[in-house]
């Protein structure tokens, strides 16, 4: 065994979050120097989430931490982080794009707040406490289905009309 694994190992500590991985079933690798900043970089991204009100300086601190989380969290060929960024990331820019909407329409308001709270469950639960996929509370069907609501609520799924008739298009 390398140093570095031996120092990773732990029996004292349980391991919680990315932290933890399975050698063998038996012995848990534990490897929180490898993933401190990340656990830093969500620790600040929950406090903001938590901070969020229906306020321009709340939307646009919210989408700036969202969009840097997104791009720094190393994704570790995860399939749940693979699913849940890109996400993640198109949620900040619509928080950006659309903030007048967001603070004026109070459904939009009032759906985003909820994504939200739902990221800020995610996060948490993914990065920062124990890992236990049977008591997951935010599934990532259930955020790709939050963020089509969001986007329909913002009037990005409409169809648009094509400009010429149909039978130009075939014929």
């Amino acid at each position: 065994m390398s140093p570095i694994i031996k120092k990773c190992i732990n029996d004292s500590e349980p391991c919680i979050g990315r932290d933890c991985r399975d050698l063998n079933g038996v012995i848990k690798l534990c490897c929180r120097e490898e993933i401190k900043e990340e656990k830093e970089i969500v620790q600040n991204l929950i406090d903001a989430l938590e901070d969020y009100d229906y306020s321009k300086h709340s939307l646009q601190r919210v989408s700036s931490k969202l969009s840097y989380a997104a791009t720094v969290i190393n994704r570790n060929n995860e399939k749940e982080l693979e699913d849940v960024l890109p996400v993640v990331k198109r949620f900040s820019l619509l928080l950006y794009e659309f903030q007048e909407k967001i603070l004026h329409d109070r459904t939009t308001s009032d759906i985003t707040s909820s994504f939200v709270s739902e990221l800020k469950k995610w996060f948490s639960y993914r990065f920062l406490q124990e890992l236990s996929s049977f008591e997951h509370p935010v599934h990532v069907q259930s955020i790709t289905a939050d963020i089509n609501t969001i986007e329909m609520a913002l009037g990005l799924c409409m169809i648009e009309e094509p400009d010429e008739s149909l039978d130009d298009l075939f014929f």
